[in-house]
């Protein structure tokens, strides 16, 4: 009995190692370089809070000038109009009252002329670098759809999706559900948003993969994504909500975007 527990001591004991080694290669990895360098990125994205409120989560988030918050640091901001009383300047086509739950910031939340901004690590940063598969979900291109088709399907084959038609290249797990509409190609359609009902699952997950529900829009190698994701971006098992932008190849996550822009 008492080697039994010893063995066990010992076994979780070396767990203990394991997973405190594993942390800490992610660090030692970074170059001196590379650590100033996220050092400054930090210094640039944590701006000088009005109000700092703490979620259950864990999370800081800074209530920060409006003027102030790092969108503005872009050049091409610099001579912005912008202010805390702007409006949206879309119309409303279409509008479906349903019930729903509001999500905020505990404590009232941040007083008006102020933003609230996620208060940024280092670890955010590393996460952020080696975040892949963001963009697995297929695009629409050429005769995958026939003008303002939608479709809906499972992950396969290529071409399942083309009719038959293409190749028998795998394009998606089989695990994954996909739905998708195309647009005709006409230089003045104006998509005002999109939107979507889903569930939110906790499915368990191993390193290197993730659950997601997302809704994204896209033209061309341009897309926006919005969705739950679960659980590499926030280094834990909580679904999170999350932004992802991508212009050509160039791709990011939230307030980490240049020249994105908070108002409330």
């Amino acid at each position: 009995m008492l080697l039994h527990v010893k063995a066990r001591i010992q076994f979780l004991f070396a767990i203990c190692l394991l997973l405190r080694y594993d942390k800490a290669d992610a660090r030692h990895s970074l170059s001196e370089q590379e650590s100033l360098k996220l050092e400054k990125q930090l210094q640039l994205l944590n701006k000088p809070a009005i109000k700092t409120i703490k979620t259950n989560n864990g999370d800081i988030y800074d209530c920060v000038d409006f003027y102030k918050q790092p969108a503005f640091d872009h050049p091409l901001l610099k001579d912005h109009d912008f202010s805390p009383q702007m409006k949206p300047s879309l119309h409303t086509l279409e509008r479906h009252v349903m019930s729903s739950k509001t999500i905020g910031l505990e404590g009232g939340g941040c007083p008006f002329g102020t933003v609230p901004i996620r208060r940024v690590t280092k670890d955010d940063l590393i996460r952020q670098r080696h975040m892949q598969g963001m963009d697995e979900t297929p695009a629409f291109h050429g005769n995958n759809l026939n003008d303002s088709e939608a479709v809906a399907f499972k992950g396969g084959y290529r071409g399942d999706l083309e009719g038959g038609r293409g190749s028998s290249e795998p394009f998606l797990p089989k695990n994954y559900t996909y739905a998708g509409v195309q647009l005709p190609d006409d230089q003045t359609n104006d998509i005002t948003g999109a939107g979507m009902i889903m569930s939110l699952n906790k499915p368990l997950v191993q390193k290197n993969q993730h659950s997601a529900g997302r809704v994204k829009v896209q033209n061309g190698l341009d897309s926006i994504q919005v969705g739950w994701w679960d659980p590499t971006l926030y280094g834990d098992n909580n679904n999170r909500l999350y932004v992802f932008f991508k212009a050509g190849k160039s791709g990011c996550f939230n307030t980490l975007c240049p020249g994105l822009y908070l108002y409330k």
